[in-house]
């Protein structure tokens, strides 16, 4: 789904603690209905539930920190209420809440909360921490921050997931010296089972329509999904700079994104900044949106703003494209890498989340992270986060054998 801009200032919406709608949902297994419809699975599975289960059993306060590779995840993480017998809250961004009526009443009786990405958000941060201190309910958060579409690769996490989970075991500590709070982190496998080349050449087609093109002429697959990136870049650099660049693909990408963030970083915040893509966004975005919401702006400011998040957002999907995802030369190709090449590419073109038949989802449950309340050293790697991240980005390594290896 493309980027939702709410325009009206932000009002946090907290959970409802009930479990009620989340019974009802996992008994009858509504979230399946809702996730073939909507994203094409069909068969779903949850292992290691069990590890979940000892820990809400013991006590522990809860932190669930899944990868973030489709939409979907969200409402998939039903299976591992079921799997587990746990309910969860949720940190969700509050322009989600904003997608429909539907959705908006649903999320807070599922156990969803808001959270503003436009800025410092204490009442989410409060909350969170409550649901973790106050052992509830495991609290779900998805801690790279946006859709990636990348199931074998782990992008850097965003602040905040550290410090909710320290501010948390010292309240329990306080509370009971005994007392713990543990990081589970839960490993998304998406597989793709029906006829890869059938189906991307038809969704490739509806995109060569939209790019004004046609490169059904490609002797292989791999040779016009690249080709249609190309394309698909092209317009965006059109849109951006007024004209197409000169490179190969990656080349081209990198300078893209790097020329829209500095452009971009330039005109909000005065100077250049460091840092990966992802986090230099999310800095910049509360210089720009706030104002934008608030009507801040006049006729062709504000279409410069939006042209400004319009690019933003396109370097944010480009960042996601891994330099040698989609090369039998340098990496095992899998079908599901070529998906979801595919799912991105409809993404930035269309801003639709297209359902695809014949989709499973498996979610494993990993070992618990005992969280330290004591604060890493100024400027030192927060070790929680590097064990979270290795222990996620192992087991999303070993799960790329459970996707079938393309052979064209």
């Amino acid at each position: 789904m493309n980027e939702i801009l709410v325009d009206k200032p932000y009002d946090f919406v907290p959970p409802k603690h009930g479990k009620f709608w989340i019974w009802l949902v996992c008994t009858l297994n509504i979230h399946r209905w809702w996730l073939k419809k909507t994203d094409g699975l069909e068969q779903f599975s949850c292992t290691n539930g069990d590890r979940l289960r000892e820990s809400a059993k013991a006590g522990h306060g809860i932190i669930l920190t899944p990868n973030h590779c489709r939409l979907s995840d969200p409402m998939a993480m039903a299976e591992v209420v079921k799997a587990s017998g746990a309910y969860t809250y949720s940190m969700a961004s509050w322009r989600l809440f904003h997608t429909g009526k539907l959705v908006a009443w649903c999320m807070p009786r599922l156990g969803g909360f808001s959270v503003n990405r436009d800025g410092v958000d204490r009442k989410a941060l409060d909350t969170a921490i409550d649901c973790v201190a106050n052992t509830s309910r495991p609290l779900t958060i998805f801690p790279e921050g946006s859709i990636t579409r990348c199931n074998d690769l782990l992008f850097p996490f965003l602040d905040g997931i550290g410090f909710i989970a320290r501010s948390a075991a010292k309240r329990r500590a306080k509370q009971s010296p005994t007392s713990k709070v543990v990081v589970h982190p839960l490993a998304f496998r998406y597989r793709f089972h029906g006829d890869i080349d059938e189906t991307s050449h038809e969704i490739l087609d509806d995109l060569d329509s939209c790019l004004n093109a046609d490169t059904s002429s490609q002797n292989s697959l791999l040779g016009r999904l690249h080709t249609v990136c190309e394309n698909t870049l092209g317009m965006k650099e059109s849109i951006a700079f007024g004209s197409e660049r000169s490179g190969n693909f990656y080349e081209r990408r990198d300078r893209f994104v790097n020329e829209v963030l500095a452009d971009c970083e330039q005109r909000y915040l005065g100077e250049i900044q460091k840092g990966d893509v992802i986090s230099r966004i999310k800095a910049m975005r509360p210089h720009i949106v706030p104002a934008l919401t608030r009507g801040e702006y006049d006729g062709e400011q504000e279409e410069r703003v939006r042209q400004d998040l319009n690019n933003l957002f396109t370097a944010q999907a480009f960042s996601y494209f891994p330099t040698e995802y989609l090369d039998p030369d340098k990496s095992r190709v899998s079908v599901d890498r070529i998906l979801e090449t595919i799912y991105k590419l409809d993404e930035i073109i269309t801003g639709e989340n297209r359902a695809v038949p014949s989709n499973e989802v498996t979610i494993d449950v990993l070992n618990a992270v005992e969280v330290s309340p004591e604060r890493p050293p100024r400027g030192a790697p927060d070790p929680l986060i590097e064990t979270i991240t290795e222990n996620l980005q192992t087991r999303l390594f070993e799960m790329q054998e459970l996707s079938r290896e393309y052979k064209a």
